[in-house]
């Protein structure tokens, strides 16, 4: 028996060291620049990306050492270049194919997703898209905006009743965005003004995305896709499952409140005739898409531009005395704010300086393989670019590391400091045709969030908190760790 286990010490040894031999010297991308510990195994990367929860800031370092290509895996490339955006994320020419979203990213509960559009197929996106479009077109927004105005008010009012003391203006953003979008998905508010702390729900989604990091690991080491079924009883999975039950939850009951108030549903119902074709778990994908991709993304855009904002005084300035143009409450409105260019610009540097999505979000060689950014890559090789490393490359913007909302606005063609600026490589939104159909919505949302804020207050951030910055870590999957920002409002007299 001693010996047959030692041939199966000896067998498996020999296995694991020819395929490291082969990712290092056979395999298609061995001439790739990156360390050789990555070329050799999937467990640096997601021990950064799961453990560490460092890789988004790892991955900049990586690719200062090794350039715009480096390998981060035995299959995978990683590029920090505007174009490697484009070929990788863009629309095609005739004659180019996309390249796939990377199933293993979206496959955590092992089955496919075909059913949601974050995941779905080219022509099953295609399709849905058509369909939730009506939700976010500049009609539906008209329609939203007194919603978005009246959640508004109210954390201005609730705030208001909180000058006296510090103030975590991180939680009162997610506060506000969460209730927003959980009345605008799902036809009921989360309360969490109204109560002052944060509803368990998002909390618990907050929570379960380190586990989904896991669950992606498991599916890129085939000896470890058998852990699904003993890690099917623990905390993490059970956690994930009760989002999933709350959302439908949730979602069914929306779906019995009929079509007479302007939340997305009743949008996407009044302009499709199909109404039939949407199932229950259509419309709980939709809803946990709409509540998980519009909440988290704009509070976390809220809090960077904040924070950068009460750090930057020239913004800052610039930005009030932009706001405070504005006579009254009432003017303050989305057609209004949409004129405001600086405010846009602090925005969209905000999103530079943090994206709204923390992951790098992969997609795969198309069949026959592709080309990007002047690299051939073949079949099946797994590509991306990780947004905060290729937001903060010197190579790609200036002084990368700086809040300069200047740098958006259209005057910036004539200022030489962002001559050099590659503005394609910061896209937040993504591009081609799987791009967020919610942007002008988010930015309806985040416009009227911050200039509330801005117009109502003189807000001063509180010096134990001046590193900000520096203390965020990421969930491993999409969502940023977001820590308190404590702030002292002033309100403003008229």
């Amino acid at each position: 028996m001693g010996s047959m286990w030692q041939l199966a010490v000896c067998a498996f040894v020999a296995y694991r060291l020819s395929i490291i031999l082969y990712n290092l010297f056979i395999h298609p991308l061995k001439s790739f620049p990156g360390p050789s510990h990555y070329a050799v195994s999937w467990l640096p990367k997601f021990y950064r990306q799961v453990y560490k929860a460092d890789y988004w800031r790892h991955a900049k370092a990586l690719h200062e050492k090794y350039g715009p290509v480096v390998r981060v895996g035995p299959n995978e490339l990683s590029f920090s270049s505007a174009q490697a955006l484009d070929d990788i994320y863009g629309v095609k020419t005739k004659g180019k194919l996309e390249f796939p979203k990377d199933a293993v990213f979206y496959d955590v509960r092992g089955t496919p997703l075909n059913d949601s559009m974050i995941s779905a197929d080219q022509p099953t996106h295609r399709a849905l898209r058509r369909q939730v479009a009506p939700a976010f077109s500049e009609k539906a927004l008209k329609a939203q905006e007194p919603i978005i105005q009246r959640y508004a008010d109210m954390m201005i009012s609730e705030l208001r009743d909180r000058v006296q003391e510090d103030v975590d203006i991180v939680d009162w953003v997610t506060f506000a965005t969460a209730d927003v979008m959980a009345d605008l998905s799902t036809g009921e508010s989360l309360y969490c003004m109204e109560k002052g702390e944060m509803d368990p729900f998002v909390d618990m989604i907050l929570n379960v995305s380190p586990f989904i990091g896991l669950l992606q690991l498991f599916n890129r080491l085939p000896l470890t896709r058998l852990l699904y079924k003993m890690v099917s009883s623990q905390k993490g999975l059970k956690t994930w499952l009760e989002t999933v039950d709350i959302v439908a939850q949730k979602a069914e009951k929306r779906e019995k409140m009929g079509n007479d108030r302007p939340d997305f549903m009743t949008m996407i119902w009044a302009e499709n005739d199909d109404r039939e074709s949407w199932t229950r778990d259509k419309i709980i994908n939709f809803a946990q898409l709409l509540f998980f991709a519009g909440s988290e993304t704009s509070a976390t855009t809220l809090s960077v531009v904040m924070f950068h904002l009460l750090t930057t005084p020239h913004a800052y300035k610039r930005l009030t005395d932009e706001i405070r143009t504005i006579e009254s409450d009432e003017e303050i409105t989305i057609s209004r704010l949409a004129t405001m260019d600086y405010l846009t610009a602090c925005i969209d540097e905000g999103m530079r300086m943090r994206p709204v999505v923390a992951a790098v979000i992969p997609r795969v060689g198309p069949p026959g393989g592709g080309m990007v950014d002047g690299h051939y890559i073949p079949e099946g090789t797994t590509v991306g670019v990780p947004q905060w490393a290729t937001h903060h490359m010197d190579s790609n913007f200036f002084e990368a590391n700086s809040y300069l909302p200047e740098r958006w606005l259209k005057s910036s063609a004539d200022d030489p400091r962002f001559a050099a600026d590659q503005k394609g490589a910061c896209q937040p939104f993504a591009k081609g045709p799987r791009n967020c159909l919610g942007k002008g919505f988010a930015y309806g949302m985040m416009r009227m969030f911050l200039a509330k804020l801005i117009w109502h207050f003189d807000i001063e951030l509180k010096p134990e908190d001046r590193d900000w910055d520096v203390k965020p870590t990421f969930t491993s999957v999409v969502f940023w760790a977001k820590p308190k920002m404590h702030v002292k409002l002033t309100p403003v007299q008229r």
